[in-house]
């Protein structure tokens, strides 16, 4: 479920980017494939991390997974720095829904 919010708010931030015509990214059923699958990494980070380690792992592993695979997979056009900043709206959006989910409040206090 995170990774399918994750992708929906990516598709959001490229709307308020990019232009209303990027809301088709959100009718595109292999995005929310691979969001998924990306996020699948967040129940070991959680296992292992906790505070602003799993955050930023999250953050990082989640941004960077999703931009190479856009990049080297997929073909994007996008300029890097473009393609970075929305997987990290995607990725902080999927973190910030995987705590709330887990309903875990400790995680985002910093300890």
């Amino acid at each position: 479920m995170a990774g399918t919010g994750g992708a929906l708010i990516n598709v959001a931030g490229a709307v308020l980017l990019l232009g209303t015509d990027k809301i088709m990214l959100a009718l595109m059923p292999g995005r929310y494939a691979v969001a998924i699958a990306l996020a699948a990494v967040l129940p070991v980070l959680f296992h292992h991390l906790k505070g602003a380690a799993f955050w930023l792992a999250g953050l990082v592993l989640l941004t960077l997974g999703a931009s190479l695979l856009a990049k080297l997979v997929f073909g994007a056009e996008a300029p890097w720095h473009l393609v970075l900043t929305l997987n990290a709206i995607y990725a902080a959006g999927t973190v910030f829904l995987f705590l709330g989910l887990t309903r875990d409040t400790t995680s985002c206090d910093g300890h």
